[in-house]
């Protein structure tokens, strides 16, 4: 069977795996996390590179893939894995979400990034790509994360904050939030919270079906679903 190894630094960790075995049903996957520094998003770069490797290096050599299923841990650590253990093939959530919006062209666009993926330049990019033709929306989503790896987080705890922060004012018929995208995979599972709390009109982008495909793709699985067997290796 293929074995896939899934590192998250909380919540997301989990909420991804859950996410293939599901989905993927000739794929063992291998849960790794780090709930103890979680959330990744108010540490370092430095720190988040340490942390990851140490988490993962049990796996290394191991498994078809290692993904990371942290945006923060990606832009902390994947290019330095990368180099290091060349044999190891790593999947990360790269901030680089708007190949899924298509054709489609929003206006506002809300950007749910913690510090350390702010400050990535994946990040600045698609940001800048974004404001060409849309005005965007960067609520501080670190006391969600908290919530989220505590498994606490909800709509209302969701509508208070943007209130707080007062975005929430800025959210109205005229000027409605068109898209929302998680960078963050913890709050993965708040989508349709989401989508009640801007307006059902609102696409909202998670990145995690861009990264199965992108599994699938390197571990040779013909269909997305995971109904046909690798085609490189037998299981």
């Amino acid at each position: 069977m293929i074995k896939i190894a899934v590192f998250g630094c909380g919540w997301g960790g989990e909420l991804f795996a859950e996410y293939l075995e599901k989905d993927l049903v000739v794929v063992e996957v291998i849960r790794l996390n780090d709930y103890p520094h979680a959330p990744y998003g108010a540490l370092s770069w430095l720190q988040i590179c340490e942390l990851t490797e140490r988490a993962v290096k049990p796996a290394i050599g191991k498994v078809e893939v290692i993904v990371l299923a942290s945006c923060a841990a990606t832009v902390g650590a994947i290019n330095f894995l990368r180099e290091k253990y060349p044999e190891q093939r790593f999947i990360g959530f790269e901030p680089r979400m708007m190949e899924a919006f298509g054709r489609f062209e929003p206006k506002r666009v809300m950007l749910i990034a913690s510090a350390p993926v702010r400050k990535s330049i994946g990040y600045k990019v698609e940001k800048e790509r974004l404001s060409v033709s849309a005005e965007i929306l960067e609520p501080d989503c670190l006391e969600w994360l908290r919530y989220a790896d505590q498994e606490e987080m909800t709509e209302l705890r969701l509508k208070k904050s943007l209130e707080r922060q007062g975005i929430e004012k800025k959210m109205d018929v005229t000027k409605q939030i068109d898209a929302v995208i998680i960078y963050e995979t913890s709050l993965a599972d708040m989508k349709e919270a989401f989508e009640k709390v801007v307006g059902w009109q609102a696409m909202v982008i998670n990145g995690f079906e861009q990264v199965r495909r992108e599994v699938c793709a390197a571990v040779g699985l013909l269909g997305m679903d995971g109904s046909v067997k690798n085609k490189m290796r037998p299981s």
